[in-house]
């Protein structure tokens, strides 16, 4: 987790680091192969879908 640290871009309105979600998918890549853990987008979040 150390690693995900030294990411070097930074989102100034959220706080965020901007590639902190892909860089810790590659890590866990890494140390779980075969896992398949990806994020699921919701897109009609709110919309009653």
């Amino acid at each position: 987790m150390v690693d995900l640290h030294n990411v070097e871009k930074f989102n100034v309105d959220t706080r965020f680091k901007a590639d902190y979600l892909n860089e810790l998918e590659i890590m866990l890549e890494k140390f779980l192969p075969h896992v398949m853990l990806k994020a699921k987008l919701i897109l009609n979040r709110g919309l009653g879908h």
